[in-house]
């Protein structure tokens, strides 16, 4: 009888062990590293305003195996050739097997790096296979190919704003439009927009096509912030907001408007302890740099930015750059936990960015 019951005692325990070892999470192992495909070691990019638009370059490789049903983030990475990826910037991370650069994107980097315009030079790259912080990660061997950046200076039309916050604001001395912060056209059109701390309560400003106050000047057409733009000569009264506070400003040239919005910028996202996507973490506004900033603990994962703890006005980054993409419902990634320093730059319309720096 105890022969027996000895033997169901073994066959139990090997019945529960097997259970637990099907219940295990899989095991990570690199069964298969990627492999470059293009570019190759033949391929010479040359640069130029005139096709900055179209894809200079579709980075294509073969997918990892880690032996895991766990989604792989590739991520293609570029340095200066012989520097063993010390200095290696980011052109982007994807979950696909290729990813497409425009001219301008690849440009932005390479001067970036530090490259001088009109000249050929050595590049090396390659892609870099994760699933997550705790695993190894699976690059390609490196390729070495040449490219040659260009220099072109885009003017994007811009309105400067003088007013009566200004000295509180940390740009200078009021009503100077040549120390004011601007409001931008992103795409030449006459429709500007920007945004700008507004240091004091009941704010009033203009307009002015020029950094003084010898040419177009704008002001509200009918007093008591109508909205409604007066061209120049007219100049109009002053426009304004009630409240100190952070605002999305605007002006259309062409419809004769004007608006303010209020803005109160948050950071957001799996990646914040506690609160994760509940709830935003407020950032600081910085009169010096005038910036948005944080200095916060962050764990794996990932966040946005998004302002009035809503999603009407939210940024994330599709291609990991560092230049912000408005409402596109995608997110940052954090790749591993600490301490970071965060900045918002939101100054220029057509270059919102953002760095996220381990401390």
């Amino acid at each position: 009888m105890k022969k027996i019951l000895f033997l169901f005692s073994l066959m139990a325990v090997g019945f529960f062990t097997a259970c637990d070892d099907e219940d295990r999470d899989p095991v990570a192992a690199i069964t298969a590293v990627p492999q470059l495909l293009s570019p190759t070691a033949s391929t010479n990019i040359i640069l130029t305003d005139l096709t900055a638009g179209n894809i200079a370059q579709t980075f294509i490789w073969t997918p990892a195996d880690f032996g895991t049903p766990l989604q792989v983030n590739y991520t293609v990475e570029l340095d200066i050739a012989n520097n063993n990826f010390a200095t290696a910037i980011s052109l982007g991370t994807t979950t696909n097997t290729f990813l497409e650069v425009t001219g301008q994107q690849l440009n932005s980097k390479l001067l970036a790096m530090g490259l001088t315009p009109g000249e050929p030079a050595s590049l090396d790259t390659r892609v870099v296979a994760s699933i997550s912080a705790e695993f190894t990660t699976a690059p390609t061997e490196t390729v070495t190919f040449t490219a040659t950046p260009f220099t072109t200076e885009v003017t994007f039309q811009k309105l400067y704003m003088p007013g009566n916050y200004q000295s509180a604001s940390g740009w200078g001395n009021n009503w100077s439009p040549d120390l004011a912060p601007t409001i931008v056209s992103a795409n030449n059109n006459d429709k500007y927009e920007g945004y700008v701390l507004l240091g004091v309560d009941d704010a009033r400003f203009k307009f002015t096509d020029a950094p003084d106050w010898n040419n177009g000047v704008f002001g509200d057409s009918s007093g008591g912030f109508s909205n409604a733009l007066a061209p120049p000569p007219a100049q109009g009264d002053d426009m304004g907001a009630f409240i100190a506070g952070v605002y999305l400003v605007k002006a259309d040239l062409n419809a004769l408007t004007w608006s303010v919005e209020p803005t109160d910028w948050g950071f957001i996202g799996s990646a914040i302890p506690v609160t994760g996507w509940d709830s935003d973490v407020n950032m600081t506004y910085d009169t010096t740099n005038h910036v948005l900033t944080i200095t916060i603990d962050l764990i794996a994962g990932e966040v946005k930015f998004r302002a009035n703890d809503a999603w009407a006005i939210n940024f994330g980054d599709k291609d990991t750059d560092g230049i912000l993409d408005f409402n596109d419902n995608t997110n940052i990634p954090i790749p591993e936990a600490g301490n970071y320093t965060v900045i918002l730059d939101l100054k220029d319309s057509s270059n919102y960015n953002y760095t996220i720096t381990k401390n």
